[in-house]
């Protein structure tokens, strides 16, 4: 199991984790033992608010790295039996509004528990953007945590009030169609929302770029839940269904939207799934995100260069304005 999704932690765990060289990152940070004493509770506040605030992570406590390369090199342990995991848990609370789903794990290098290192896995919080004790907004750079611009804090404090939607994928396959008895072509794809804010006002825009002539093309939403709001002809080569879905998302549910037949002459079919190429953009209140489906070979490309580019190159008379 990945390090960073582990529930429990053993010193093989930590050391077999060491080994592997990992190196510091935006979700993980080595602190020599040295960093926890009394005199450094303004850093642990800083540090911890920092993961939370951003997206989460882990630091170790007891571990020292090699600052040109930022990899861990040796042990530092605490040694200090004040600091214990109660003391840091104490400390970390003083960051506020506590940060919920954060936890602690020892790790003992001797029987008699007087050398540990401590493992404090913080998640990404929904209740950011958490204070540290100076009062300040601290956010995970790559190697440090840097305190937040005025524009960077109201951006956090909208994790509550926005939803964050995903796309996570889409299919297209053959599906026996009740009404008929025949197998049609069926497509559907799936959203997350990644945030407690419930998403009620979004669209889904499914564009079909296909070699196969649209006006041979229909369509067919499969429930009331799903509004086919409107399908345009683009191009000779693509069409745009616009869809409205009635259902809240919310907090990690993941549902199936955009679910509808695609009619296509039988003798088109075959060349409808081998040429087409499906570009699916949710827009909500929060902003936009896209996929590329390719369905032949049930892949995705991300990102809005790559996506145009591979449009572009099966369709050259393809123009992204047309969006």
């Amino acid at each position: 199991m990945d390090f960073f999704e582990k529930t429990e932690y053993s010193l093989k765990d930590l050391n077999d984790f060491v080994e592997l060289e990992v190196e510091e990152s935006t979700y993980l940070d080595y602190k020599d033992g040295a960093a926890l004493s009394p005199d450094k509770i303004s850093e642990i506040t800083k540090d911890v608010s920092s993961f939370a605030n951003s997206d989460g992570g882990i630091i170790i406590y007891g571990v020292g790295e090699d600052k040109e390369t930022h990899i861990p090199n040796y042990y530092a342990p605490i040694t200090n039996a004040k600091i214990s995991k109660e003391w840091l848990e104490q400390k970390i609370n003083i960051i506020q509004p506590n940060i919920k789903g954060l936890q602690i794990f020892p790790i003992r290098l001797n029987k008699k528990a007087t050398k540990s290192i401590y493992i404090v896995k913080i998640p990404r919080s929904d209740d950011a953007p958490h204070m540290a004790e100076d009062r300040r907004y601290y956010y995970r750079g790559n190697f440090v945590s840097e305190a937040m611009q005025s524009y960077q804090v109201r951006d956090t404090f909208n994790r509550i009030s926005t939803p964050l939607l995903n796309i996570y994928g889409a299919e297209l396959f053959y599906l026996e169609h009740s009404a008929t008895g025949h197998n049609e072509l069926f497509f559907k794809t799936f959203v997350q929302n990644e945030r407690k804010a419930v998403a009620r006002l979004y669209k889904v825009n499914v564009y079909i770029f296909t070699k196969t002539p649209v006006d041979d093309i229909r369509v067919m939403p499969t429930n009331s839940s799903t509004q086919i709001c409107s399908l345009t002809k683009m191009d000779s080569q693509s069409v745009r269904i616009g869809i409205v879905p009635a259902e809240p998302i919310f907090k990690s549910e993941c549902v199936e939207l955009g679910k509808f037949y695609i009619y296509v002459p039988d003798e088109l079919k075959e060349k409808f799934f081998d040429t087409s190429l499906i570009r699916i953009v949710l827009l909500y209140e929060a902003g936009t995100t896209e996929i590329l489906y390719i369905p032949k070979d049930h892949s995705f490309i991300n990102g809005k260069n790559a996506i145009d580019s591979a449009i572009k190159k099966s369709f050259p008379n393809y123009r992204s304005e047309w969006l």
